[in-house]
Parts: C-alpha cells; structure tokens; sequence
C-alpha cells in the first residue's frame, strides 16, 4: 500500500507541475505581449514627438491655386510614402475650408521637395517642401486658411491674404 501511495503522489507532483508550467508559461506570454505593445508606444511617441513642421510662407500662385513652403523643424526625417497620400490638407477661405485630396483632380494638391540637401528624396530635418494647392474654382480676396496634417497628426496652419 505504501508504494501505491508514493505512486500516487509523483503522479500528482508531476499533474501539479505540468499546471503551474502551464500557468506560468501563458502569464508570463501575456506580459511579454504586454511589454511588447509598450515598448512599440514608446517608439511611436518618441518618433511623433520627433516629428515637427511649419509651414513657413503661403501666397496666390495664379487665379485657381496657392503655393506654400513647409519646413521640416522636427528630428525626424519623413520618408515620401508619408508626405503626400498619408498626410492630410486642409485648405479654403476662412470659416469654409475643406480637405483637399492629395493627387487628384483639383481641388487637389501636390508637393516637391525644393531642398533635398542628401539627394535621397526624405524630407529630412531642416529641408522645405513646396505645397501647389490647385482648386476648382477661381481664388476670390479674401482670408484664407492653410492647415497640413503629417502622417501621425501634428500639424501647422497659416492665414493669409489673397
């Protein structure tokens, strides 16, 4: 009776350890998960933090469309993919502007990167890009305002006058 009651008792050591290896193994998965979503915020606020531009000068180009020069004052250099199609402008007189679709028909709007100092095509830190927003109808006087929108949501604005 004695061997059966030590039989008895590794098999429920062993149940017992095969439970709390179990256990263990999925807690500590669900912290790595945890450790991991963290770590990947953490590079996501450190890159839009990073991330700063000023739309430094705008004005009437022709009778349907503005330019406006954008200056890259962040750290962090902003690849092509990210400046035209993932990035937002809004543009129109003062109190009824709307969001111009980039690369359409008008009203649309177009970029070119004026100072691309390495050649690489990034808007890199202290380079410009010039914005031609071209509407569909003729710019009457008046204020109007200017706002761009990067990829992961800082943005700056301008008013002026035409």
């Amino acid at each position: 009776m004695a061997s059966s009651t030590v039989v008895s008792e590794v098999y429920i050591t062993i149940a017992v350890v095969i439970a709390v290896s179990i256990f263990s193994a999925s807690i500590f998965g669900s912290l790595q998960r945890v450790v991991d979503i963290e770590r990947e915020k953490t590079t996501d606020l450190k890159i839009k933090l990073g991330t700063r531009v000023d739309i430094i000068f705008c004005a009437q180009y022709n009778n349907t469309a503005v330019k406006l020069w954008i200056k890259n004052i962040g750290v962090e250099p902003i690849h092509p993919t990210l400046i035209g199609k993932k990035a937002d402008l809004f543009f129109g007189p003062r109190g009824s502007f709307k969001r111009i679709p980039y690369n359409s028909t008008p009203p649309t709007w177009i970029y070119n990167l004026v100072n691309d100092r390495d050649g690489d095509g990034v808007w890199d830190p202290a380079e410009t890009i010039e914005v031609t927003v071209n509407t569909d109808s003729t710019l009457s006087p008046g204020d109007y305002y200017v706002r761009y929108v990067t990829y992961n949501g800082v943005y700056s604005e301008y008013t002026f006058t035409i």
